[in-house]
Parts: structure tokens; C-alpha cells; sequence
């Protein structure tokens, strides 16, 4: 008996659907795993050799006034944060980061992190650290906030691989749906070429755009105030629009810090208020 029209051609529309649904399956199972994988614990924490210390809090900041530099210090001196980056960058950046410093120092004592402060090896290490003028209580200081960084997590490295699967899966779905309508033209509806390629082309440019935008940014990013300055006083009390000052935020990365000439537009006029 002869067979019907068209039945081995759904048969291998059928065969193409189940690998297309069981390889999107396969993704998403994937991006569950590594999106979970993200909150297992690090790895075990144990204190380093300076147990006697006593890490408080007003120590702490000590420590990280010392690296931002925001002590005395020497004339052209480097700062540690002009070289070791607190947040991920999307720039390239030689330097160790203070994570990987926090991460090398942890276990070991003051004596080893004075060593490389003090005593740098190399030609590019010891022309940045040549005005450095540490005393041993700093130090401790600065080990104490490096400590503390690296038990609060440091820095959060940003999960993309789940999202780069996801990315490659939808690009591979799109080039086999191509190929199969100019090429090998297995599925015979022309109605789910389109679907599946409207529908990826879709996810692809979103995926694109979203991370284009979101590149160079960081939620609640907030560096250290360089001026003494109250927001609650100009945008709480006195209403001040955030826009008039940070006139850059709509399309920068950051807000951006207003230039004395914006300040100066309203403090020409007011001067009153505490002196400091």
C-alpha cells in the first residue's frame, strides 16, 4: 500500500521540532544550573596570622581612607586605588585588583604585605611605590581594611555565562533555521521559519541591547565623596532637581560630578549656612 503524501516530510518536521524543543530544553536547564551555582558559598574563610588585631569598624575606614589615599601623605605619591580597581572594569587593567590583593594577603602577616609596599621588586612596581612612606601602624591599618574586604565578598564578578549559552543557543537556532529554508528546506510550513526566526531575532537584539546599555554600569554605584557635601540638605530640604547638577546622568555611566560653575549659579546668591 502506497504511502501518504506528505507524511515523510512531517515526519522530518516533527524530528526537527523535538531537537529544536529538546536542545532549548537542554539551555534553559542549564542556565537554571549556573544561575544556582552563583549562590553556592565561597570557599571556606579561615583568619590570617594577625588574630590580635582588633578589626573595628573606625579601624576599618582608617584602612580604606589609606588606600583611597585620602590621608597625608608624601607629594606624588600614588594613590592604591589609582592602580587597584575596588569595582569589576570593563577596561583593561594589568594591575592586580584589591580582591586579588586581599586574596594573596589574607593568611599572611603585616611584615609580608609592609615587604612588597616598601621593598617593591620590579622597575614598574618600584617607580609607583618610591614615595611610599608607610608606618608600621598604617600598615596593620591597611591590612585591616584589605581583611575585611575580602571576608565581605570583594569584588561580585558578573554572571554571564548562563546568559552567553543562552545567546550562542539562539544563534545556532537561527543559523539552522536559515540554512534549512534556503538549503536543505526540510520543514515544508514556511510559517515556522518565519516564527523561530522573528522570534530569535527578537531575543538576540534585546540580549545586544540591554547588555550595550548596561556596559560600563554598575547598580548602586557610589564612589567616595570628594568634597564635604549634603544631599539632604540640596535635594531633600531644598528640593534641588538632581537633573541640574548631574546634568549628565541621563546618558553617561555615571551621574557624574557637577562643575563649580553649576554650584556657583546658586551660591552666588546664597551664602548662608554652616561654614566648613
Amino acid at each position: 500500500m502506497a504511502e501518504p503524501c506528505g507524511t515523510t516530510s512531517h515526519k522530518k518536521t516533527h524530528l526537527l521540532l523535538k531537537v529544536c524543543l529538546i536542545s532549548s530544553s537542554i539551555l534553559i536547564f542549564l542556565s537554571f544550573i549556573l544561575k544556582a551555582g552563583e549562590n553556592f558559598p565561597d570557599d571556606i574563610i579561615v583568619l590570617g596570622k594577625d588574630t590580635s588585631y582588633h578589626l573595628n569598624n573606625n579601624n576599618i575606614k582608617k584602612g580604606e581612607r589609606i588606600f583611597y589615599g585620602l590621608l597625608d601623605t608624601k607629594e606624588n605619591t600614588q594613590t592604591c586605588i589609582s592602580c587597584h580597581n575596588i569595582k569589576v572594569l570593563d577596561t583593561l587593567n594589568w594591575n592586580p585588583s584589591a580582591f586579588d590583593i586581599a586574596t594573596t594577603y589574607y593568611e599572611k602577616n603585616t611584615e609580608d604585605l609592609k615587604n612588597v609596599l616598601l621593598n617593591p621588586t620590579g622597575k614598574k612596581m618600584t617607580e609607583v611605590h618610591k614615595n611610599y612612606d608607610f608606618d608600621e601602624h598604617q600598615i596593620v591599618l591597611l591590612k585591616g581594611y584589605l581583611h575585611e574586604f575580602y571576608d565581605m565578598g570583594g569584588i561580585k564578578h558578573k554572571p554571564v555565562i548562563n546568559k552567553l549559552l543562552i545567546f550562542i543557543g539562539l544563534v545556532i537556532l537561527l543559523m539552522l533555521t536559515l540554512v534549512d529554508l534556503w538549503i536543505t528546506k526540510k520543514i515544508k510550513f514556511r510559517i515556522i521559519h518565519l516564527a523561530v526566526i522573528l522570534g530569535t531575532l527578537f531575543l538576540i537584539t534585546r540580549t545586544i541591547v540591554i547588555e550595550s546599555i548596561a556596559l560600563g554600569r554598575q547598580k548602586n554605584y557610589m564612589p567616595m565623596q570628594p568634597i564635604k557635601f549634603s544631599h539632604h540638605v540640596h535635594a531633600g530640604i531644598n528640593g534641588t532637581d538632581c537633573l541640574y547638577c548631574h546634568n549628565s546622568a541621563e546618558y553617561g555611566k555615571s551621574a557624574g560630578i557637577p562643575s563649580l560653575n553649576v554650584c556657583w549659579n546658586c551660591h552666588a546668591i546664597v551664602r548662608e549656612g554652616t561654614n566648613s
